[in-house]
């Protein structure tokens, strides 16, 4: 089932919100959280629940059904990579001054995307 204009422009709005709010707490948190030991892969596996209520809040914004959450998720998804592309190749330093810290705040949202499609795709399971 493909999503409506409305449900497409919904989750395309949330996923630049939440791209922007990623960025920022890279920006502002990035020095301390990215310290390539054990906060760092805490993060990573805390994204699981840190994103799950985001996808919940897709799916209400959006008015998602089973059958519609995996593809709203996927263009929210799509609409924050295309910004942190622009992002990390033409303006790196919105992320940070840091190359370390730029380079850990893009895989850190590349991890961030892949998190929030697998929790869409289990949403979609039933």
């Amino acid at each position: 089932m493909s999503l409506t204009t409305r449900q497409t422009a919904t989750v395309v709005a949330t996923g630049i919100v939440l791209w922007f709010v990623a960025a920022m707490a890279i920006r502002y948190f990035g020095s301390w959280l990215f310290d390539f030991g054990l906060k760092h892969i805490l993060f990573y596996v805390l994204l699981f629940p840190i994103s799950f209520p985001f996808v919940l809040l897709l799916e209400k914004l959006a008015g998602l059904t089973k059958d519609t959450v995996f593809a709203g998720v996927s263009i929210a998804t799509m609409a924050a990579l295309f910004l942190d592309g622009i992002a990390i190749a033409f303006f790196p330093g919105f992320y940070s001054l840091s190359f370390e810290i730029q380079l850990a705040g893009a895989a850190s949202i590349l991890w961030g995307a892949a998190v929030f499609i697998a929790l869409g795709w289990w949403r979609s399971r039933g």
